[in-house]
Formats: C-alpha cells, structure tokens, sequence
C-alpha cells in the first residue's frame, strides 16, 4: 500500500512536467531562468534560451511521460497484486 501511495503521486508530476516540457517549452525556460536568476547575456542564460535547449526539453519530456505511465502500471499492478 505504501509503495502505491508514492507511485500514484510521482508518476502524477512526472506526467505534469513532461507535459510542460513538451508543450509549454518556452514558459518552462523562462521559469528555470527567472529561478536561477541568470542576467541576460550571460553564458548560462544564452544556454538556457538556445534552440537546441527547447528541442531536449521537448525530447526529455516524452521520456518523462513515458516513465511516469510506466510508473502508474507500476502501482497498478502492484496494488492488485
């Protein structure tokens, strides 16, 4: 029971951030750069808003949903069991 109460709840925000990673990539960045608070024109904030950032963003967030479907089966399979 305790593990299907810490699956449930990690495949759920790992399913929200691979969503955002893969639909909301440019608000996703800003947000990582506003927290990380990079001045603009600095080498990690010109890293940050590269191009090529968005599109692993976007790689890494169908990995994220995939693992957090893998988890929810996961503790599907393991409550019934």
């Amino acid at each position: 029971m305790i593990k299907f109460v810490v699956l449930l709840p990690f495949s759920i925000v790992c399913f929200v951030l691979g969503y955002n990673f893969i639909f909301n990539t440019n608000k996703t960045i800003s947000k990582f750069v506003l927290l990380a608070r990079y001045e603009e024109g600095s080498k990690f904030y010109n890293i940050l808003k590269s191009k090529s950032n968005a599109i692993w963003m976007k790689i890494c967030g169908v990995f994220m949903i995939f693992f957090a479907l893998a988890l929810l089966v996961g503790a599907i399979i393991r409550q019934a069991a």
